[in-house]
């Protein structure tokens, strides 16, 4: 809906079903709606001659994650071969667990955001902040072998992100050698808000996730420097194959000894970003341009 190129607004509804998940849980409903005020269409600012152009947005939707491959809710059957008075016999076993409440992975997302244009659009500002919650995820957790099986997929887990953008664009020269420039700068957060079916950690090679903290932190033993003399290393804590000269690690549990395991290993970094940014600059002369282009994280 478009009101006087000033107030503009926008749903939808969807419902999508797939075969990949299970028959109590295959349909997922799937709404938005967004909406825009263009402030410099009003008559306080129409005439401006600062404010080219000023835009107030905003929206709301969920959307379904359905990728997991193919009969992930069904207990598969796999070929195996068993002996019964000395003749081999062959025959069918299950090779995972049925699920018949597998269902979609959803993202409910917010954001808001402005638009600012000034003196005849050569400066462009843009401002957003979003808000994001993935619920339900779909993973494989763990589950006792005495079960017959090592793993099980469900919905498990809930995961926030948020952040906010910025953007700064200027015409910079605009005659017959034109120069523009772009600057953008992200800063983005996440955390987990649940995992599994009792909310203990996640372990990947050299990373951690665990509820409250930020997704995929590297873990391992903390590095405090070097044994120096004999003295040092009699008297600290040493992990097997110390030796005078050799590097120093963290006794996390405080037990006297260093042991290469979850007991001895601690957060020792962030794999996320504190932010993001680009920069860009084009300029152009006649038949000539040229482009330079900065990005670091």
């Amino acid at each position: 809906y478009n009101y006087k190129s000033k107030y503009l607004f926008s749903a939808s509804f969807r419902s999508d079903g797939s075969s990949r998940f299970g028959e109590n849980t295959r349909w997922g409903a799937f709404p938005s709606v967004s909406a825009g005020w263009v402030v410099s269409e009003e008559d306080f600012l129409k005439d401006n001659k600062f404010v080219s152009f000023l835009k107030l947005r905003g929206s709301y939707g969920v959307v379904g994650n359905f990728n997991i491959g193919d009969y992930r809710h069904l207990s598969l059957l796999v070929p195996v071969l068993t002996s019964a008075n000395n003749v081999i016999l062959g025959g069918k076993a299950p090779a995972s667990l049925s699920n018949n409440d597998l269902g979609w992975e959803t993202t409910s997302a917010f954001d808001f955001g402005l638009d600012l244009n000034l003196f005849s659009n050569r400066i462009r500002f843009g401002y957003g902040y979003y808000n994001k919650i993935t619920d339900n995820l779909l993973y494989n957790i763990a589950i006792p072998v005495s079960s017959g099986f090592n793993e099980y997929f469900s919905n498990v887990g809930k995961l926030k992100f948020w952040g906010h953008e910025f953007t700064l664009g200027t015409d910079n020269l605009t005659g017959e050698f034109k120069w523009n420039s772009d600057f953008n700068i992200a800063f983005g957060r996440n955390k987990a808000l649940e995992l599994g079916v009792d909310n203990s950690p996640v372990f990947g090679d050299w990373v951690k996730t665990e509820v409250g903290q930020p997704l995929g932190q590297i873990w391992g033993m903390e590095w405090q420097g070097v044994y120096r003399n004999q003295a040092e290393f009699d008297a600290l804590p040493k992990h097997e194959g110390a030796a005078v000269g050799t590097v120093r690690y963290r006794d996390v549990n405080g037990d006297g000894i260093v042991t290469n395991d979850r007991r001895d290993q601690t957060y020792i970094g962030n794999s996320n970003p504190k932010f993001t940014f680009g920069f860009s600059n084009n300029f152009r002369y006649k038949g000539f341009d040229l482009s330079v282009v900065a990005y670091a994280r």
